[in-house]
């Protein structure tokens, strides 16, 4: 790919894994006009061997004095699909906003967290490509709400969530109580019927 040359479409649709009728589309080069740096103001006293996963790929140690060296983090977590562009000869400039700024561990560990879910969830359920584009446009739409909604409308729509889960849980746990043990699963058949209970 660094010297612009590709393999043929027919050496590509040569692979026996391939199924007969695959098309071949050949490999673009995207960018991204946001690059954003942070560096991890993190102030806790680690020991080698101690650091909890995923944070320990990023922390490295002094051989001889055990002090970590400061940690640099490339952040592409508000970095959108839509978002980049492929690179052609239609582009002739490319525009890039870089952003340095500190990041606080609590939050560093939120977007650690979010970047190994799809590893860890491809690890263990077996994603296929398919399920793995949906679920990198499950969070774009995610991050895109996020970035596009009043933050107080944000917060009361998760107050009011939390709030109705409570009443809503008091309502069942007293459903529950008041009645007997035999009657307690007919009134539970009704109440989800929405039918009268006698």
């Amino acid at each position: 790919m660094l010297t612009g040359q590709s393999e043929s479409p027919a050496e590509a649709l040569a692979d026996a894994s391939l199924p007969p009728d695959a098309k071949y589309f050949p490999p673009s080069t995207h960018w991204h006009p946001n690059l954003t740096i942070n560096l991890v103001d993190d102030h806790t006293n680690w020991v080698p061997g101690s650091v909890p996963a995923p944070i320990n790929e990023y922390i490295r140690f002094h051989p001889l004095t055990n002090q970590y060296y400061p940690v640099v983090y490339f952040n592409d977590y508000w970095n959108l699909n839509e978002e980049y562009m492929p690179v052609n000869a239609t582009t002739p400039e490319l525009t890039l906003r870089l952003t340095f700024a500190p990041l606080s561990l609590f939050k560093w560990q939120m977007y650690l967290s979010q970047s190994m879910r799809k590893s860890w969830y491809s690890n263990i359920l077996g994603e296929t490509e398919d399920e793995k584009l949906n679920d990198d446009d499950e969070q774009d739409t995610f991050k895109k709400t996020l970035l596009d909604t009043n933050p107080y409308l944000l917060a009361v729509t998760v107050i009011v969530s939390i709030v109705h889960s409570v009443f809503e849980l008091l309502a069942f746990k007293n459903g529950i109580l008041l009645s007997s043990p035999f009657k307690n699963c007919i009134n539970t058949i009704l109440i989800t019927q929405n039918l009268p209970v006698a």
